[in-house]
């Protein structure tokens, strides 16, 4: 059975696909099978990947009109099922209130599959956020020295508290990543407002910085993550930390 995480945070620009691809990679190069699932309508982690929006994807498995294994785009360093700009439709399309279990749903086919599924969902509670709380057994909130991202933090915990509450997912908070991180006190003192929050919610989830680094940028305009491309640089090494973190507290569940 494979672990779901949804990298999700209701910001948008703070890393969430950046993070979803460098997991990704990290967790394949470790021996894993991923499969990474965009819910992005803006399609960049199936653009990043070197997927095509243009096949069948997310948008067709959650509707039902494709075969989730059918639509699984097999690129360069893990499975992708990729993203369709008809997401965009999706509060309009999926509007019964139970078709926020249709992703959870479809990726019962390929449950036995894989062993890590990765999704990157939209920077704002919308449908497809909603899904991917349900279908989730971990979330990872990227985050950034600002408070407007803290606040998405906030979001995420009320809005998984009021679906656990439900009975609708069992899904928690894993971690948060700190991207771009510098040695400063506005990162310092953002930390500590961060470690606060997760008080607050009971929460025993890792904080783990990326560093500040241009070859995450210059990765995407090459179409792979910096673990194929950039292996040394300091975030792509950051990023192999809290993979090997993620995986070491998986076995201890285990």
């Amino acid at each position: 059975m494979s672990v779901k995480i949804a990298v999700a945070n209701q910001k948008g620009g703070i890393g969430k696909t950046t993070s979803s691809i460098e997991l990704s990679a990290c967790f394949k190069n470790r021996g894993y099978s991923v499969l990474l699932v965009d819910l992005e309508m803006q399609c960049d982690t199936t653009k990043y990947s070197g997927g095509n929006i243009f096949k069948s994807g997310s948008y067709e498995a959650i509707k039902g009109t494709t075969s989730i294994k059918e639509a699984i785009q097999h690129v360069n360093e893990y499975d992708l099922l990729a993203s369709s700009p008809a997401l965009s439709n999706s509060d309009v399309e999926f509007s019964n209130p139970t078709d926020v279990l249709k992703l959870r749903k479809a990726l019962k086919e390929v449950d036995d599959d894989y062993d890590f599924i990765i999704m990157d969902t939209h920077p704002s509670r919308n449908r497809l956020l909603n899904m991917a709380y349900i279908a989730s057994d971990y979330i990872i909130v990227p985050v950034e020295a600002d408070d407007a991202s803290i606040d998405g933090l906030k979001s995420i915990f009320k809005d998984l508290k009021e679906y656990n509450d439900a009975g609708w997912s069992n899904s928690e908070v894993l971690g948060i990543i700190y991207c771009r991180y510098e040695n400063t006190t506005q990162h310092k003192f953002q930390k500590n407002i961060i470690e606060g929050v997760l008080k607050d919610n009971n929460s025993d989830a890792f904080v783990l910085p990326v560093r500040k680094c241009i070859q995450a940028t210059e990765a995407k305009s090459e179409g792979t993550s910096m673990q194929k491309g950039k292996k040394y640089c300091t975030a792509s090494m950051d990023y192999r930390y809290i993979a090997d973190t993620i995986i070491d507290m998986m076995e201890e569940d285990n």
